[in-house]
């Protein structure tokens, strides 16, 4: 507890203010856990008293060897937020049923009880299933199109992760939408498209290969037939593909091992199936054997290639994903809907002090000195953007255990109006959070902050605000 003293002719008033730990949850249930396996449960531990809270020990009860804590912060101030990381790793079949026990200046509560709830099994396993494994177009004139359908269904308890796809034989054959990376829940069912338009009237042959993680069919096979069925000789695409790629940079996509059976010249055309919504990026050479693309934002990408040979047969899709990592310790991206709007991206050591000098990296402030010694623990306005076509970026390259507050000021808008913003956060290269608000000019929105000791955003939750400070930095 603090003492305030206070005094005017009258006799001593004592105001005393304390401090009060908050925490949300009744329980921590990590239900079943696979036995060898670890799930990590994060606890917010809130100060909602006035004074600092002051941690002297958490502690669980039993079980310390499959109970492991994570927490750095000894005191945590007035209204302030922190994360306590509880990791369960059970080393057997059985309950780990225990208490955490956190103890504290709370005065009220001094020592508080969390029960926890655990047990090792089997985990919680996917089962893969089709409503039919093969798909039989029949009879189908070239040039015109029949579709049928198949279910994909998780009768398993645990979640499906499609990893891949792989399509292969006649590219006459075409999936509808894409599998690759998707999660079927327990007990969920999706149908899949599949399209056959014949170019001849000979017989067509395809199949898809779906690989996930059920542990008793890591691959299942969709075979498709059309018009009766035809030879396996038809040409294969291929890409020569990264996994990831730190961005912003230019990707080498080679499709130079793609071959024709009977050895025909082959045609290639490549295409951009799915980007981060913000990116600009396009193919230099989208007819050639090898292009190059511009990638501009972190996030997915996803390219596609088919190729043709001298016949006019074509090939299904070669797939090519990946992921394009941002190399900073600290990314935030800033994208925005409307032509003639301008927004800015501000990032700021406290949690106000907009345009101040000292504590603002923003367009007029680009990269601050909040650390003297080490240059590349500053922040800095990577990419300033003045229209929606380019999101404008903040980077922190190497930071520091300090917090970080994001707020979006909309600056002006040409007469647009109200428009949506989209803030992306990526911590360690990881997309942690994407948040979406619609503002009005001159308004700013409190994001949140990044407490890089603990590796979280906490977003903030309050709606955008008018602003009437000077626009401009001090």
């Amino acid at each position: 507890m603090i003492f305030l003293f206070l005094s005017c002719n009258e006799p001593a008033k004592i105001n005393i203010i304390y401090p009060e730990l908050v925490i949300t949850e009744s329980q921590l249930d990590f239900a079943e856990v696979k036995v060898g396996e670890s799930k990590i449960l994060p606890l917010s531990l809130l100060n909602a008293g006035a004074a600092p809270l002051r941690i002297s020990a958490i502690e669980v009860s039993d079980f310390q060897e499959q109970y492991t804590l994570s927490f750095s912060d000894q005191e945590i101030a007035s209204d302030e937020l922190s994360i306590l990381d509880i990791t369960f790793t059970p080393s057997d079949f059985s309950s780990y049923d225990t208490s955490l026990k956190i103890i504290s200046n709370d005065e009220q509560f001094p020592e508080l009880i969390l029960p926890i709830l655990g047990f090792g099994g089997d985990g919680p396993t996917p089962d893969i299933e089709t409503s039919q494994t093969i798909l039989d177009f029949e009879s189908t004139a070239a040039g015109e199109t029949q579709t049928l359908y198949f279910t994909l269904s998780n009768v398993g308890d645990g979640d499906l992760l499609i990893s891949s796809t792989n399509q292969t034989g006649s590219g006459n054959f075409s999936i509808v939408g894409d599998l690759d990376g998707q999660t079927l829940g327990p007990q969920v069912e999706t149908g899949i498209l599949v399209s056959y338009t014949p170019q001849h009237e000979l017989g067509d042959s395809g199949a898809l290969v779906i690989t996930s993680n059920d542990p008793d069919e890591e691959t299942l096979q969709i075979d498709f037939i059309g018009n009766g069925g035809g030879e396996d000789t038809y040409p294969v695409a291929v890409i020569d593909c990264p996994n990831i790629v730190e961005s912003p940079t230019e990707v080498y996509l080679s499709g130079a091992s793609s071959s024709d059976p009977s050895g025909q010249i082959l045609q290639y055309n490549w295409s951009i199936e799915s980007k981060p919504t913000s990116a600009q990026s396009s193919l230099s050479t989208p007819t050639d054997s090898q292009t190059y693309l511009d990638v501009d934002v972190a996030g997915d990408y996803h390219i596609n290639l088919f190729v043709q040979n001298q016949d006019g047969i074509s090939s299904p899709p070669a797939e090519c994903l990946f992921y394009a990592k941002p190399p900073a310790d600290i990314h935030v991206e800033l994208s925005w809907e409307e032509e003639g709007s301008d927004m800015d991206l501000h990032m700021m050591n406290q949690n106000d002090g907009l345009f101040s000098f000292e504590n603002d990296c923003c367009w007029c402030n680009p990269n601050p000195t909040w650390n003297t010694s080490d240059s590349t623990a500053n922040p800095i306005l990577s990419t300033d953007s003045s229209d929606y076509t380019t999101p404008e970026t903040i980077d922190v390259w190497n930071a520091e255990d300090q917090d970080y507050h994001v707020n979006v000021h909309y600056f002006s808008d040409l007469g647009v109006g109200q428009t949506t913003a989209t803030i992306r956060i990526y911590l360690s290269g990881v997309l942690v959070g994407q948040y979406n608000q619609e503002m009005n000019h001159n308004q700013v929105w409190n994001v949140g902050f990044i407490r890089w000791s603990t590796g979280y955003f906490i977003d903030s939750n309050i709606p955008p605000a008018a602003y009437e400070g000077v626009r401009s930095c001090l």
